[in-house]
């Protein structure tokens, strides 16, 4: 299943994509809500699902504009591939495809990355990897 990953107010999250369409703003009515975020349109942008099982992104005229891999999305919706950085407004969104599918290696590199933007030390990390259970020790 295809998911989303963003940190807001300190707190990582994983939202898997199971919607038809994820709405991304400020307004209550929408999925994924950020109202502290001050450059965050009412309705900024939608991850939608298409007929062969991916997603799309579209920007909803938003003010501030969405952002996909660094360019500005236009008028037209992009498909979405594994690893994809979206940004709207100050969040920043990993899109990442059918984890399940995903090899171990892969799963343990994205967990890594979630845990050091989080701010763990990449050796705390490490240990916790290659000494499972021993914390602390």
């Amino acid at each position: 299943m295809a998911y989303i990953e963003y940190t807001y107010e300190g707190k990582h999250t994983r939202l898997n994509l199971e919607a038809a369409a994820v709405t991304i703003g400020r307004s209550v009515d929408c999925t994924i809500q950020f109202e502290q975020d001050p450059e965050m349109s009412r309705h900024h942008c939608t991850i939608v699902e298409t007929d062969q099982g991916g997603h799309q992104l579209r920007d909803e005229n938003a003010s501030n504009g969405t952002f996909a891999n660094g360019m500005r999305l236009g008028d037209e919706p992009i498909d979405l591939v594994d690893g994809d950085e979206i940004r709207a407004g100050r969040t920043h969104f990993v899109y990442r495809r059918d984890a399940e599918a995903m090899g171990r290696t892969a799963m343990l590199f994205s967990e890594v990355e979630g845990r050091m933007k989080d701010g763990a030390g990449f050796h705390t990390i490490f240990n916790e990897i290659v000494k499972p259970g021993k914390k602390g020790q």
